[in-house]
């Protein structure tokens, strides 16, 4: 069985250097969220949300909002 990981949504911040993604690890339907930075060009590896159904930023580069999954 091939285990696939799928990118669900992708959102950028507004002056468009961060962006926010959630996947779906192993097709099981639990998304992860990250971030990255696109200034850098890394990933924020200190940011990395479980079981969550969205993401979306705030103003700036300071802000995430997401929603917990039950």
């Amino acid at each position: 069985m091939i285990r696939k990981t799928l990118v669900d949504k992708v959102k950028m911040n507004d002056d468009h250097s961060m962006i926010a993604f959630t996947l779906d690890v192993g097709n099981t339907e639990r998304l992860t969220g990250g971030i990255k930075d696109m200034i850098n060009n890394e990933v924020l590896k200190n940011i990395r949300l479980e079981n969550i159904s969205q993401i979306e930023f705030g103003r700036g580069r300071e802000t995430i909002y997401y929603v917990e999954t039950d």
